[in-house]
C-alpha cells in the first residue's frame, strides 16, 4: 500500500505541477491550444490515478482471498430478482 500511496502522491504533485506550468503558459500562448493540451494531460493522469488504486485494490483482496467483485452470474440473478 505504501508503494501505491507513493505512485499517487507523485501523479498528484507531477499533476499540480504540470498545472501550474500551463497555467503560466497561458499569458505567452494561445489559450485554447494550451487548454486542449491541459485536458487531454489531466485525462491521462485522471486515468493513471484510478488504474493504479484499482490495481492495488485488486491485489489487496487477492492477499487476504476476498472476493471483490461478484461474477457474472450472480449479477444477473440479482437484476432479475430485482426487477421480478
Amino acid at each position: 500500500m505504501r508503494t501505491v500511496l507513493w505512485r499517487l502522491m507523485m501523479c498528484c504533485i507531477g499533476t499540480s505541477l504540470f498545472a501550474g506550468t500551463i497555467a503560466w503558459s497561458t499569458a505567452f500562448h494561445e489559450v485554447r491550444l494550451v487548454s486542449m493540451i491541459a485536458a487531454w494531460a489531466l485525462g491521462t493522469a485522471l486515468f493513471v490515478v484510478v488504474s493504479l488504486s484499482e490495481h492495488a485494490l485488486d491485489r489487496v483482496y487477492a492477499i487476504f482471498e476476498i472476493e471483490r467483485r461478484p461474477k457474472k452470474s450472480d449479477r444477473k440473478r440479482r437484476r432479475i430478482t430485482a426487477t421480478g
